[in-house]
């Protein structure tokens, strides 16, 4: 018996932990897996595309990025047959170029499996169906089982189920189920309708069967085996996922996390330290990282990792016992049991980062959610952990049910008061309502009216344009304090786009001290400029600029964005930052830009540069490094500017700001 165990994008930038968990279980218990990763297949075919054309196969946009997340949107059709019609919400680039399926199922379907499981989660439901829809009718003999959290029977199990495609779907843990489904098919029997925690199609109604008991003791389970990938394909081959826990200790009445999970369960810190041991031994880029001196970093999937403070103690004493030179990092709740000398523990365990679920500044809106710490203290929590060398990612919501404009002014101050402490704001977004949350399922309780397009209102907070008008409040007060941030979501950003059009001003946000100042930076001349539309992804811990010439030859600065640190090199800058410099030129200006490095080992200097179809300005592109003090690179200044040819081009001066500022030495 073989199985199949799928990933389709868009899912991230890591091995598929859900399909490795499988297969060690499956193995385990006698049967042969095998891993397919079309999520990584698909960034690498895209970044292909990218590369012979800005304009390419995929029109160029991070598949994983924040803007496009409303592309991989399913449309769904009420007069469905047995064979649906399957594609992408209305405007979405792949409905015009198609994924590679017919690709995929070539791929998948040369291994001869007797079974495929896919892993499914809201981005990638859509691919999902689209794949295994050509499998089965290539091979309708084959069977199809989908699982993970949006198939859940109270997400889009139902959903899933009516297309007709997937034979079996779980509801919940997946281990358990697929192997009984497996055992079924070897005893001959295509009836699976009794197997607990699944749901399958009888006359076109779906059927669920009773959940399935958790397991019990989740320290039993193999540790994921990754040997189907190849970490070299992937952003950072270092970079290993792992998950200790199962469910959360909160329950928040805007997550889904405890519904589906049902209730908390945690490896002991003994198991999870051999795992990251297990992992790191038998990794086969082992021996280049030693020799390269970089390091392991093991990315937590839990809902948090300090569900269980005595074990997450005993883990941070284990690794600083095992000395295994790694790091980690992972999603967290608010603990004033945390003090100074734990935090200090976990950074020399190698804890580097952590991302708090803080929402809201408003303590009546905490309460309200579910949420166990008062706001007063999470100062000095946030604060314990920026001391102890541990950055601080806080993830933020406007427009609960019940926040007043009070309650989000109660945010802003909050950011402010902790803003040197803070990393990063991340998560940036309006509320949701989950199906299966607490919100979803009594929104009475929380003032919430839902209407039948979806959309809700409520006293406090009113409909959608109030929520978005506080989002963009919110961004602005980041960026007047300098706090990094996520990007708005496309919706909001189309917004801030009509106004630039309409607009002679630029807006800037600082990039550094040398630079300070904030307000609006009108153009000297008659014209607004050119403009930088197309949403960007940096990994640079400086910023990065982007400059404008007006008609005049005035340089003005139109966007800063400032991004987290990270190891930084050839092919990761090839790979992300320059291909979106190109894209931005290419569609604002209608210029191709050409890259290369001046020296193979020298990661001191990067210069692209191009001239327009009309061959009236020159584009210069240039990364400067960032070195910690050992002379470790940490990150890059990347700056693009346009200078008109045979034009006088000054930079326009600010405030405390010399005309040469923010330009690197020597592109002056």
């Amino acid at each position: 018996m073989r199985v199949a165990l799928v990933q389709c994008p868009a899912w991230g930038a890591l091995p598929p932990l859900g399909a490795s968990t499988l297969k060690a279980y499956l193995i385990e218990n006698d049967v042969e897996a095998k891993c397919f990763d079309f999520n990584i297949e698909f960034f690498h075919a895209e970044q292909r595309a990218r590369g012979a054309d800005a304009s390419g196969a995929y029109g160029g946009i991070d598949p994983w990025g924040a803007e496009s997340y409303d592309q991989w949107g399913l449309h769904v059709d009420a007069s469905w047959g047995r064979v649906p019609e399957i594609r992408f919400l209305d405007g979405s680039m792949y409905n015009d170029r198609p994924l590679p399926v017919g690709q995929w199922a070539d791929e998948v379907l040369s291994w001869s499996p007797d079974v495929i499981g896919f892993s499914v989660y809201i981005t990638s439901l859509a691919s999902s169906l689209l794949l295994a829809r050509e499998i089965s009718e290539r091979r309708p003999d084959v069977l199809i089982v989908f699982g993970g959290p949006h198939v859940a029977r109270d997400q889009s199990g139902n959903l899933a189920l009516r297309t007709g495609i997937p034979h079996v779907v779980v509801d919940g843990e997946g281990e358990g189920a697929l192997l009984d489904v497996v055992h079924r098919i070897e005893d001959g029997d295509s009836d699976f309708a009794d197997i607990e925690g699944t749901g399958v199609l009888v006359d076109g109604e779906t059927r669920w069967a009773p959940k399935r008991p958790l397991i019990a003791k989740i320290d039993a389970l193999p540790y994921p085996d990754f040997r189907d990938f190849d970490w070299e394909r992937y952003e950072n081959p270092y970079l290993i996922p792992i998950m200790a826990s199962r469910g959360c200790v909160l329950d928040c009445a805007f997550c889904y996390e405890t519904v589906y999970w049902r209730r908390f369960r945690t490896q002991g810190p003994e198991r999870i330290a051999d795992e990251m041991t297990f992992q790191v031994e038998n990794h086969p880029l082992r021996e280049r990282a030693v020799q390269d001196g970089k390091y392991f970093y093991f990315m937590f999937a839990d809902s948090l990792v300090n569900g269980h403070l005595g074990g997450l103690r005993r883990m941070a004493d284990l690794l600083i016992e095992r000395d295994l030179g790694v790091s980690w990092g992972g999603q967290a709740t608010i603990n004033t049991k945390m003090d100074a000398a734990f935090f200090d523990k976990l950074h020399r365990s190698g804890c580097t980062g952590l991302a708090f679920g803080l929402e809201s500044g408003s303590q009546r809106v905490l309460d309200s959610m579910g949420k166990h710490f008062h706001i007063d203290e999470a100062v000095g929590f946030i604060k314990a952990a920026h001391g102890a060398g541990i950055t601080v990612t806080a993830n933020v919501m406007v427009g609960y049910p019940n926040e007043t404009f009070r309650d989000f002014l109660q945010t802003l101050k909050f950011i402010a008061r902790t803003r040197r402490s803070l990393y990063q704001v991340s998560n940036v977004t309006t509320t949701q309502i989950p199906l299966g949350s607490a919100l979803h399922a009594h929104p009475e309780r929380y003032g919430v009216t839902v209407h039948p397009n979806g959309t809700w209102t409520s006293e406090e907070t009113g409909d959608d344009f109030t929520r978005n008008r506080r989002l963009r409040i919110l961004h602005l007060w980041m960026s007047l304090l300098r706090v990094p941030h996520q990007e708005m979501a496309p919706a909001h950003r189309e917004h801030q786009r009509e106004r630039r059009r309409s607009s002679n001003r630029v807006r800037s946000t600082p990039a550094s001290e040398d630079t300070a100042g904030s307000g609006w930076l009108p153009f000297a001349a008659t014209g607004p400029g050119p403009r930088n539309d197309e949403p960007t992804r940096f990994l640079s811990a400086e910023p990065f600029a982007i400059l404008g010439v007006d008609a005049a030859g005035v340089i003005g600065v139109d966007r800063w964005t400032r991004t987290p640190p990270f190891e930084l090199d050839r092919s990761e800058v090839h790979g992300n930052t320059f291909d979106a410099i190109a894209r931005t030129v290419d569609r604002v200006f209608g210029a191709a830009l050409a890259m290369e490095w001046p020296d193979a080992d020298d990661h001191e200097q990067l210069r692209v540069s191009g001239i327009d179809a009309a061959g009236t300005s020159r584009f210069v592109a240039s990364a400067v490094p960032r070195r910690s003090g050992d002379g470790t690179l940490i990150g890059a200044r990347f700056v693009l500017w346009i200078e008109p040819i045979g034009q006088p081009v000054t930079l326009l001066p600010r405030s405390g700001a010399t005309p040469s500022s923010g330009l690197p030495d020597g592109d002056r």
